[in-house]
């Protein structure tokens, strides 16, 4: 079967199916990296094969790790590499039985792991594809707001302390404005410096959410066949307060 993939890369020879798509929009060449070009770099290298062993990213939220996860499975798509992404912030609509056949992937990136905390099932579950992945040779990736101290399965928590411990940095005012700058030319929108102070001022400070306003002023601006202005972001905000849905 044939096909392009969410991620921008043939599908699903590629990647693993769990019925979780990637985001084409995820990519290396488009994160920017601030204070955090070190954690790029070697998390590029375990994606690319070009490092051993596996790494756990640690952030607060909002602060890209799932961009970054997401980045590291198209680029080891990109080189013929069979990707896997586990999202384990969705695990309520996933069975653990969608783990089965993870481990033969190249790249093995599971994101939000400490959404399984205390949940036992869950973490027996991830610690047996840990176990199989790591006899298959399997390159593993993990991200979190936390340690893996964090966990209440000790053989769990022991086997991700293991891992190359890499942490983001909590993005400045100035990284904010660059990451909505890069989103906005991506969109092709023109984003004034008057509408980029008055959006920042504004809006919760976690790049995810900064993110996903610009997308949103897109297809607003869209449907009203108007600019991007500081009065059309007011208008937005004032009817998405009002329970507007876009």
């Amino acid at each position: 079967m044939s096909g392009r993939g969410t991620a921008g890369v043939p599908a699903p020879a590629r990647q693993l199916a769990l019925g979780v798509g990637l985001n084409a929009t995820r990519r290396m060449d488009n994160f920017v990296t601030g204070d955090n070009a070190a954690v790029v770099g070697a998390l590029a290298a375990v994606a690319r094969g070009e490092s051993a062993g596996h790494a756990y990213l640690r952030g607060a939220a909002g602060t890209g790790k799932t961009h970054l996860l997401q980045a590291c499975c198209a680029l080891a798509a990109a080189r013929g590499d069979r990707v896997a992404y586990l999202p384990l912030a969705d695990r309520g609509t996933l069975h653990e039985r969608v783990l089965a056949g993870l481990e033969r992937a190249a790249l093995l990136c599971v994101d939000d792991v400490d959404r399984i905390a205390s949940d036992a099932p869950w973490e027996r579950a991830v610690f047996r594809l840990y176990n199989d992945a790591e006899a298959a040779g399997t390159r593993m990736l993990f991200a979190a707001r936390g340690t893996p101290a964090d966990l209440t399965l000790p053989d769990l928590a022991s086997r991700l302390s293991a891992a190359l411990p890499l942490r983001l940095a909590a993005p400045d005012d100035r990284m904010r404005a660059a990451v909505l700058r890069r989103r906005a030319e991506d969109l092709g929108i023109d984003l004034g410096e008057d509408v980029l102070s008055y959006v920042l001022a504004r809006r919760p400070r976690d790049l995810g959410g900064l993110v996903d306003l610009v997308e949103a002023l897109d297809r607003y601006a869209l449907a009203a066949k108007r600019k991007v202005t500081v009065a059309l972001v007011r208008e937005y905000l004032d009817r998405a307060g009002q329970g507007l849905r876009d």
